[in-house]
């Protein structure tokens, strides 16, 4: 077998078989679910100014460079006419506080904000102060480099970055209904 040096996602997939990869793309879009999109706010007009923001600054890097190739990605919110917040699973308190203030800050500055939930279920709190939100439940375990930062185990940046400019359209649906608060859950 051919070497390769697997230094991210994108050399993993090259290595991996074009085949799987192809159906694995499908399958993140196919089981994203649009949960809120007042106002029609998507799909989004290329060349809008976007803050990108996120719950981890690796990735949210790659998703904002994904974004760039549709629109003009801006070093401040204040610059931006929306904000893209992905919001994934939270492991602690901490992260869970830094995921809303993500949020707290769009609000603030009185922007559009479209949340991106990365396998996180959707809270009362994020479906209220979200304009749109799209519920991505894609997760599959990586062949190498799981504990590796930077590797992408959801939905790839390039594909969330489709769905918000409509080139492809989330398709899932949910099939019971999601608690919105800790205490709808019990």
């Amino acid at each position: 077998a051919e070497q390769w040096d697997i230094v991210d996602t994108a050399t993993l997939n090259a290595a991996r078989n074009p085949e799987v990869v192809a159906l694995e793309r499908e399958l993140m879009y196919k089981s994203a679910t649009l949960m809120k999109n007042e106002n029609g706010i998507l799909p989004l007009q290329h060349g809008c100014k976007l803050y990108v923001t996120g719950s981890d600054e690796v990735l949210y890097t790659a998703d904002a460079e994904a974004l760039a190739s549709y629109a003009e990605v801006v070093d401040s919110i204040e610059e931006a006419d929306i904000v893209v917040a992905k919001v994934s699973f939270p492991c602690d308190e901490t992260q869970l506080s830094q995921s809303k203030l993500l949020v707290e800050d769009a609000v603030n500055a009185q922007k559009k904000l479209i949340i991106m939930l990365d396998g996180t279920l959707p809270e009362t709190y994020y479906v209220d102060q979200a304009n749109a939100i799209v519920y991505m439940s894609y997760d599959a375990a990586i062949d190498h480099g799981a504990a590796t930062r930077g590797f992408y185990r959801t939905t790839l940046p390039d594909v969330y970055a489709q769905m918000l400019f409509g080139e492809v359209q989330p398709q899932g649906v949910l099939l019971q209904e999601v608690a919105r608060s800790t205490d709808q859950a019990i």
